[in-house]
């Protein structure tokens, strides 16, 4: 027998022999137990319980002025009286006792109130509810109380209900505190690109023709992204069902009262949110639970009006409890908040409900299980997209971002992240009507942005840079887009014209104009033959492009029609040497993972460039050209063991070749000059170039130029934030006897580095060597190598 049982047999008793003597019944002040002192294991009063000796409580007093016997309790020492020995005083009792069973409440309204802690707070609440088979009969909610409310009034599962508000998104929306400290300078640095300030402007005219600028910050608001997309997640949880379970009331804020209305009404989105309301006074019920997550004491975080708000209401409920004792009102509200976890939350809620098990007692004789709900609730597997509320001009750009192929809630959140990062588009927001389609709004301008920076190296000398583009959107993205360097050797202009977005958001179209001079500081190349030497190159190409990206790869179709004049050890004699070149090609590039040029720490890259070549040198501008094929296969991938150490493999192979009538297939012959007069540097510029490194992309370097290669990369690196520490090695095979290089077919580089990347501007320094493998020893002599410092990536 359990305590509980021993203590209602001792009262039992004791009240069966006062009975038996004549004496009164115990009275209110011996048996009503002190507010919350009536514990979770108490029982709620059986119908039947009532002695024929126990006086009538008076109406609304409820079980706190009766006296709980249970049935067949009585003493041995009074007989239990048989049905017709029943007195007529005993009669009128009953009927008393039956008259005040019927005034204890049939109807039962739950409370829950708004606020940050609200979500978890209530569920707490729920699961007691549940647990102890509280009955509810309809639920009333205003802010977040609405959202759970109508999840638990529609049937959701309390379990499912915790997996949503539990989600990593749900909980930074409502618990997060913005504890970073801003930077003292906050420069607006280019993401990528050339080192570089920029300064972005949204440009658009008004009905009187002027023109406004509007600047716009470089990032993504990756906060209204957050906020649109949980905004959307409540959303679709609200509509997967479309009946309830529970009658349920939502109730937004009318002239400074609660009133009926709307759940989107009510929801903290919203300006009518039930928050911004004062106090709450319960609508006329039998019984009624008030639920406020917010404490009595400060709370920890989520100061302001809302909070101040929230705080009063609570205050507001216990003034009322207290001022009129027979309102059936159970405040459930915590005292203090010394962890707002979501865990820590809900189990308040819980421990709240089980303190106030005493005032609940009258509701437990009519305990009962919630109704199960029909069917299972499950987040939809698809949702479609509506963008008609968009501008017919901007209608198949923005939709060209929704990836078809995405299923769930992953489709709407990949579509914020790639159009965010654009930067047409500002107050990007996703609905979702009652029928479950996603409505989709946002609203566009015209861009124009200016960048100003630097770069260079101690192969090119310092290059001061400065850019412009304009951009806008009419069924397509146009572009026109100008950058430019200048130094005291070098110098580079490159406008671009580009169409983007065609296809459905798959397709680009681009002219790419290049005006430039590339001269390498003198003593760089002190130390390579002066007939290798390029002593200056002046390019004037044009390049047409057509991209096309695929779910399998990326394809991009250029032809470059180039005229380039040439400086090197035999323009003395020869004067400006020209080159004329065409170069159709296709390129297939398929990447995953996130996957970053030499620097990444996961996914990989595979690339193949298929075309043809042809190549025309003279000093005067005139001669044959014929067409060479042209083939290169890149495969590079890369992976992280931990976060701050990566490793990467790389191969790649290349070869130009073309036909020759009755020699079959072979390279390509030397530039010439003049019949039997060749110039090996221009001859090695053209040839295809082997990337073994970072640094060895900056200049097509002789030693790496071949008509037919081979090589095997790998690199590792430590990283921590912007720093890092990395070193490349690679093996080279020449298949081509080129008789201008010194070293053997077989060769070995190595390159270690240190760098600083943050955005645009990345920093390198380090020293890079390339021996033949037979001599691999050379690497031990450091005077040998070649150092670099470089500031930008090859432009």
């Amino acid at each position: 027998m359990s305590i509980f049982q021993s203590g209602c047999a001792a009262i039992l008793f004791a009240s069966a022999l006062l009975f038996a003597e004549g004496e009164p019944v115990l009275s209110r002040e011996q048996v009503v137990p002190s507010e919350g002192s009536v514990s979770s294991e108490q029982a709620a009063p059986s119908e039947d319980s009532l002695s024929n000796g126990q006086a009538a409580p008076s109406e609304g007093s409820l079980s706190n002025e009766q006296v709980v016997l249970s049935e067949g309790s009585l003493s041995n020492e009074q007989p239990v009286p048989s049905e017709d020995s029943v007195s007529r005083e005993q009669a009128v009792l009953n009927e008393q006792s039956a008259a005040n069973e019927s005034s204890v409440p049939q109807k039962t309204v739950l409370y829950l109130g708004g606020g940050a802690y609200s979500p978890w707070y209530s569920l707490g609440v729920l699961y007691a509810v549940r647990d102890y088979r509280i009955p509810v009969d309809s639920v009333v909610g205003t802010s977040w109380g609405v959202f759970i409310g109508t999840l638990w009034s529609q049937g959701f599962e309390l379990d499912n209900i915790q997996r949503l508000i539990t989600d990593t998104l749900f909980v930074s929306q409502l618990l997060s505190k913005d504890s970073t400290e801003k930077p003292l300078v906050n420069l607006p640095i280019s993401k990528t690109g050339t080192p570089s300030l920029a300064f972005r402007y949204a440009f658009f005219g008004d009905s009187a023709g002027y023109a406004h600028f509007r600047a716009k910050d470089l990032d993504p608001d990756s906060a209204a992204n957050s906020q649109a997309l949980f905004r959307f997640q409540v959303q679709e949880a609200l509509t997967r069902a479309d009946s309830n379970v529970v009658p349920f009331t939502a109730l937004a804020c009318k002239e400074g009262k609660l009133v009926p209305s709307t759940v989107s009404a009510s929801l903290p989105f919203s300006e009518t949110s039930g928050e911004n309301c004062p106090t709450f006074i319960p609508h006329d019920s039998a019984f009624a639970l008030y639920v406020s997550a917010y404490p009595l004491r400060k709370s920890l975080s989520h100061d302001g009006v809302v909070t101040v708000a929230g705080f009063e209401n609570a205050l507001e409920q216990v003034r009322l409890q207290k001022e009129d004792s027979t309102r059936h009102l159970v405040v459930i509200r915590p005292h203090a908040v010394s962890e707002d976890s979501p865990l820590a939350l809900m189990q308040l809620g819980y421990t709240d409900v089980e303190k106030k098990m005493g005032e609940l007692a009258p509701l437990a004789k009519f305990a009962k299980d919630r109704p199960a709900p029909q069917d299972s609730i499950l987040p939809r597997f698809t949702i479609e997209p509506s963008f008609e509320s968009l501008p017919s001009a901007s209608y198949s750009h923005v939709s060209a971002y929704w990836n078809e192929a995405d299923t769930g809630l992953l489709a709407p959140s990949n579509f914020l992240k790639r159009i965010a990062e654009s930067p047409f588009y500002d107050s990007v927001q996703i609905n979702m009507d009652s029928v479950g389609i996603a409505k989709v709004s946002a609203r566009t301008t015209p861009i124009l942005e200016f960048r100003a920076g630097g770069l260079g190296s101690n192969l090119s000398g310092p290059l001061a840079y400065a850019g412009m583009n304009f951009r806008y959107v009419n069924q397509f993205e146009y572009a026109f887009t100008v950058d430019g360097y200048v130094g005291q050797y070098s110098y580079a202009v490159r406008p671009t014209l580009g169409i983007y977005g065609m296809f459905g958001g798959r397709g680009n179209v681009s002219v790419e104009g290049n005006i430039s001079k590339r001269e390498p500081l003198k003593g760089y190349f002190s130390d390579l033959a002066e007939e290798l030497r390029i002593l200056e190159v002046r390019e004037n190409d044009l390049t047409l492009a057509f991209e096309y990206k695929d779910s399998i790869a990326d394809i991009l179709v250029s032809v470059l029609l180039g005229e380039s004049e040439f400086k090197t050890s035999l323009s003395e004699e020869y004067g400006t040497l020209h080159v004329n070149s065409l170069i159709p090609q296709v390129s297939l590039v398929r990447s995953r993972g996130g996957f970053e040029e030499w620097f990444g720490s996961r996914g990989y890259r595979l690339q193949g460039i298929f075309g043809l070549r042809s190549v025309n040198l003279t000093s005067d501008g005139s001669g044959s050209a014929p067409l060479y094929f042209s083939s290169t296969l890149d495969a590079q991938k890369a992976f992280a063991p931990t976060d701050f150490f990566a490793l990467g493999i790389g191969a790649s192979g290349a070869v130009n070749v073309r036909r020759e009538s009755g020699y079959g297939y072979e390279y390509p012959e030397e530039l010439e000059v003049f019949p039997e007069v060749t110039d090996p540097a221009i001859s090695n510029w053209f040839r295809l170039h082997a990337a073994l490194s970072p640094w060895s992309e900056v200049w097509n370097f002789a030693e790496q130029s071949s008509h037919h290669y081979g090589a095997i990369r790998a690199n590792a690196g430590l990283h921590q934030g912007i720093f890092g520490a990395w070193i490349f090695g690679a093996y080279m095979r020449d298949f081509e006897e080129n008789l201008t290089v010194e070293l053997d077919a077989d060769r070995l580089l190595l390159e270690p580095m240190l760098r600083a990347a943050y955005r645009s501007v990345d920093v390198r320094v380090g020293m890079s060597r390339l021996v033949s493998m037979k001599n691999w020893g050379d690497f031990t002599h450091v005077k040998n190598y070649h150092y670099f410092f470089q500031v930008g990536v090859n432009w």
